[in-house]
């Protein structure tokens, strides 16, 4: 697996784009992963963690939270917010 990290540095911290065999993400353009974490490194490596679970067809919430669809993801949504 080939992975490259783009990082962009700004007023709240860093953000991440990670590229897995030519294939950028998050694939929404002008998107960022911006992981929250006490150190830049531990941002990256869960930058690096969301964009293989995407890769391999998982749904990555907004908050970071891997979950095996995005039907599974709006059930516990739906179940949170009703």
């Amino acid at each position: 697996m080939n992975i490259k990290v783009r990082e962009q540095g700004h007023w709240a911290g860093v953000a991440f784009q990670v590229t897995i065999n030519g294939t950028k993400f998050p694939k929404e353009r002008g998107v960022w992963y911006q992981p929250v974490a006490e150190t830049d490194e531990e941002k990256k490596a869960k930058a690096i963690q969301m964009a293989k679970a995407e890769y391999q067809g998982k749904y990555v919430s907004r908050t970071g939270l891997i979950y095996e669809s995005e039907e599974e993801y709006l059930k516990v949504y739906d179940k949170e917010w009703a």
